[in-house]
């Protein structure tokens, strides 16, 4: 408003002088500080921001008329209409906005330019900067600053020390960028994305004879190997007792005798690394039968409730014991089932007004623990057709079923590969902006990380041997030995990352309209390393989502 109340004042004839700085004066009370000035300028809403030393506005030369662009009358190249930046001329601390005393950077102009209603007259240098554009506050960037700030044909350039490179936010009233080159940077950080414009909002921004460039977007991190599983504990199952006669030394002592033959328990394991993947106990083995104890005239044998393996029903978790009526042998324990793969990432993450979110593979699932064995059934005595010379006094205990082995850990999955990073020249959320003869273009994406390899399952343990006779003599049947335990399941295959999408021109809401405009884009990042399953990154000029 500065300008305007100067220009006013001298054109009365007025003496009074106008102050040294912008920032002294208040918005007019009549307008409500509301309309454009000079032809450019943020709606005013009452506000002052915080105070920009910002050159006075000189009178302009006789009937300028202040809404012509520099290059169609160069009278408004001047501190009345513009504020003016220079990368090599300029200072943010002690410029002021003119000719003489530009600023440094293009951010600082804009901010100036927003507080004083006034364009943004850029020198064709290159600016280290990412920068926000402003409602209202047009940025021309084709000056000469080294020739008098004469229009040229070439564009002032944005080189963005990072991602996005330039910014638009609320910009609703009309706002002309023009002769400007923007870069977003080439990026190596895992899953990084280069963006060359964000605009949210934004439908006001119009760009003439600019130039967007995305540069090349990150790959994204490999997964990391699944947790290897030890194990604590004794998995293999214990060997039945023989077969015993309590008569004969040193087995005269009935409690010995019966405490050898007694039935033997399961093994016990656990998977030591990350919890919830221990195997059950496995099946204990069946007492031994009994032959005569006192019998009088007559002895015969005798099995015991608890002469089968256990269990008497197989589970998931521990295969059936031997049973004294059919097969003696312990169950063995089937592997583990393997655990279901995680997804593959996508040919495009997820796109918003915050950026691009890469499109990851999910974590997949442990395999099972193996399966447990079951435990052998014991035995009937081996001399109960042979009872003479034991009269009454006979006690012969048959052998006791060994215990099943314990099923073993199973492998963990790997950690899930990342999406590659997005390379887009301009992301456009509800901003049905203009581009004019412009080109906008977008490099490679990033590749899709690879998923972690699963660690290894561990073998099962092995059933309790097979209890003998008296003798000494093993069954060749191998009756009441223990089933072995299964391996445990493999865990599940890498899940890897999708490739990240190169796109020239993303949007949602809103369509930007392209007024002979070039728009390339470059390839999209491979899925997943050398994953097959993974898909590549999009590669498309333009993409509504």
């Amino acid at each position: 408003m500065r300008s305007i109340m100067c220009l006013g004042v001298l054109a009365l004839g007025m003496t009074a002088a106008c102050g040294d700085s912008f920032t002294q004066v208040e918005p007019s009370k009549e307008d409500g500080g509301a309309g454009p000035i000079n032809g450019g300028g943020k709606e005013d809403t009452g506000a002052m921001d915080a105070p920009i030393n910002v050159v006075d506005a000189q009178p302009p030369p006789p009937q300028c008329d202040g809404t012509k662009r520099p290059d169609q009358d160069a009278c408004v190249i001047n501190e009345a209409f513009g504020v003016f930046v220079s990368a090599s001329k300029g200072s943010d601390s002690a410029g002021n906005g003119s000719r003489t005393q530009p600023y440094a950077t293009i951010t600082k102009a804009i901010a100036a330019g927003k507080q004083a209603g006034r364009r943004v007259y850029a020198c064709m240098e290159s600016y280290n900067e990412s920068v926000d554009f402003a409602a209202g506050v047009d940025v021309y960037g084709y000056f000469d600053c080294f020739s008098s700030w004469k229009v040229t044909s070439n564009r002032a350039r944005i080189v963005a020390p990072k991602s996005p490179a330039t910014t638009a936010n609320n910009v609703s009233s009309e706002t002309r960028v023009e002769s400007l080159e923007i870069v977003s940077p080439d990026l190596t950080g895992p899953g990084a994305s280069s963006i060359g414009l964000i605009a949210n909002n934004s439908g006001g921004l119009h760009f003439v004879n600019a130039k967007i460039h995305a540069g090349i977007a990150g790959k994204g991190a490999d997964g990391s190997t699944g947790i290897q599983l030890t194990e604590s504990g004794n998995k293999n199952g214990t060997a039945g007792a023989e077969e015993t006669d309590c008569n004969l030394v040193p087995f005269k002592q009935k409690g010995l005798c019966q405490a050898w033959r007694s039935t033997v328990a399961g093994s016990s394991m656990k998977c030591v690394g990350e919890l919830g993947h221990d195997p059950a106990p496995s099946g204990a083995g069946g007492t031994g039968g009994n032959y005569g104890v006192a019998c009088g005239g007559t002895c015969f044998s005798v099995y015991f409730p608890n002469a089968d393996g256990a269990p008497n029903v197989s589970s998931s978790q521990v295969a059936k014991g031997g049973v004294v009526s059919g097969p003696w042998l312990g169950g063995d324990g089937v592997v583990g089932q393997s655990g279901m793969n995680g997804s593959v990432g996508g040919a495009i993450g997820t796109l918003s007004a915050n950026g691009y979110v890469t499109s990851d593979g999910t974590k997949g699932m442990a395999g099972f623990p193996g399966q447990s064995g079951g435990g052998g059934a014991g035995q009937m005595p081996g001399l109960e057709n042979s009872p003479a010379g034991y009269g009454t006094t006979a006690d012969i205990w048959g052998s006791s079923g060994g215990s099943g082995g314990t099923g073993g850990c199973p492998g963990l999955p790997g950690t899930a590969g990342q999406g590659g990073g997005a390379s887009l020249g301009v992301l456009s959320v509800s901003s049905p902006m203009t581009f004019e003869a412009s080109t906008i273009e977008s490099s490679m994406g990033g590749a899709g990380g690879v998923g972690g390899a699963a660690s290894q399952p561990t073998a099962g343990g092995s059933g309790g041997a097979a209890p003998k006779y008296w003798n000494g003599v093993t069954l060749a049947t191998l009756s009441g030995r223990g089933g072995n335990g299964g391996a445990g399941g493999l865990g599940s295959a890498p899940a890897s990352g999708g490739g990240g999408p190169s796109i020239a021109v993303a949007y949602s809401s809103g369509a930007p309209k392209l007024v002979g405009d070039t728009l390339t884009q470059g390839k999209g990042g491979t899925g997943g390393g050398f994953d097959p399953h993974a898909l590549d990154g999009l590669s498309v000029d333009k993409y509504a989502f």
